[in-house]
């Protein structure tokens, strides 16, 4: 296990450094939005990881919350912080030790979890489709996505194992990493009602089994995040902000999911398409629509908790009225992964290697393009 994680993580990461590296002489920068002088000490094939919403998260871990910065969930910023001030490295060098050691571990997480419901064979699948998704590079990134899949994998693995306390806990703090961090509630649930066979209505004995088990601690969950609330009401004199603060990407709204997907058929249909801007929002469009595509085909094919959670986890950023970051949002989608192995492995080496060849150049664009400073996800 060990062995091909290793070979996995390290092959992965020299990949996603060649690639950064070949983009600089044939892609032009845009400097709006670099990591800047966070990285002026560093080596161009570190410091290009910090960029975009990087810049933001080292600002916090620097200075603290300023305005408009309340979308940014403070987990990630916070270690950020706190292991600087143990070492004394760069902001930006800290960074990408919290994100990448944080990757590290979900690949085990991710393997634990595997092998509870499948064989070791379909691991290799796995892995190719989770370190071959278009936006996989973000994982190396100065980006919470890292962290937050570590605990949505610890919320998982917990409890699959029974341990709801440690479970809810775990999400608790997925809630101060990522607004999806929410839906592990239903998550537990979910996975509670699958183990112990409940169904709708309960009965007095379920209400009494769950209270046995602890299953009320999945209350934390919604009390941190009513903490984070609670700490930028404190700070700003307004918890609104964390909502409102969304307004720079466009996402404080709450828009029927069908409108986004009517945009977004207009915007590949009538936009030029010589725009760069054009083929991120068909790249978004696609993630999406793959995205609904896995989730009916993985209809009782993958766990019921799992499947529910998949669903939320689509649907919560769907209601904002965009899918921008719909390609990184997969990220954190254990079934999203779980659904492609299975899927792939009924089909034929030929069709196995054109979805890997298509993903692959995928990644080669979005990576080119991020790390030169375009807005990718």
């Amino acid at each position: 296990m060990v062995k091909k994680i290793l070979i996995f993580f390290i092959s992965w990461r020299v990949l996603t450094f060649v690639l950064a590296l070949l983009a600089r002489p044939f892609i032009s920068p845009q400097l709006t939005f670099l990591a800047g002088k966070f990285g002026i000490s560093l080596p161009y094939f570190l410091h290009v990881w910090g960029n975009f919403d990087g810049t933001h998260y080292l600002e916090i871990a620097r200075r603290g919350y300023q305005t408009w910065e309340q979308g940014f969930f403070p987990l990630y910023p916070f270690f950020v912080f706190m292991l600087q001030k143990a070492s004394y490295l760069p902001y930006l060098l800290v960074a990408l030790i919290v994100s990448n050691m944080s990757f590290f571990i979900a690949s085990f997480l991710f393997y634990k979890l595997l092998l509870i419901d499948h064989k070791e064979k379909v691991s290799t699948l796995f892995f190719l489709c989770v370190f071959l998704w278009p936006t996989s590079f973000f994982y190396g990134a100065v980006y919470n996505d890292s962290l937050f899949l570590v605990l949505t994998l610890c919320t998982m693995y917990f409890a699959r194992r029974n341990k709801w306390v440690l479970s809810s806990l775990v999400a608790s703090f997925a809630t101060l990493a990522r607004l999806n961090g929410l839906a592990l509630v239903i998550f537990i649930i979910a996975e509670y009602m699958e183990q112990k066979n409940i169904v709708f209505p309960f009965k007095r004995k379920d209400i009494i089994g769950a209270l046995n088990s602890k299953l009320y601690a999945i209350l934390l969950i919604p009390l941190f995040f009513a903490g984070y609330l609670g700490f930028i009401h404190l700070r700003f004199g307004n918890w609104q902000l964390l909502f409102t603060s969304m307004s720079i990407w466009g996402q404080d709204k709450t828009v029927f999911p069908l409108q986004v997907v009517w945009r977004y058929i207009k915007i590949v249909l009538l936009y030029p398409t010589f725009q760069f801007t054009y083929w991120v929002a068909v790249i978004e469009f696609g993630a999406f629509l793959l995205y609904v595509l896995i989730i009916f085909y993985s209809y009782r094919k993958i766990r019921w908790s799992y499947w529910i959670f998949f669903i939320l986890s689509v649907l919560i950023p769907s209601l904002t009225g965009t899918f921008q970051g719909m390609p990184r949002y997969g990220l954190h989608l254990y079934p999203l992964f779980l659904s492609l192995a299975l899927l792939l492995e009924k089909k034929s080496l030929p069709i196995k290697m054109i979805y890997f060849i298509i993903s692959f150049l995928l990644l080669i664009f979005c990576l080119s393009f991020f790390t030169r400073g375009y807005f990718i996800a």
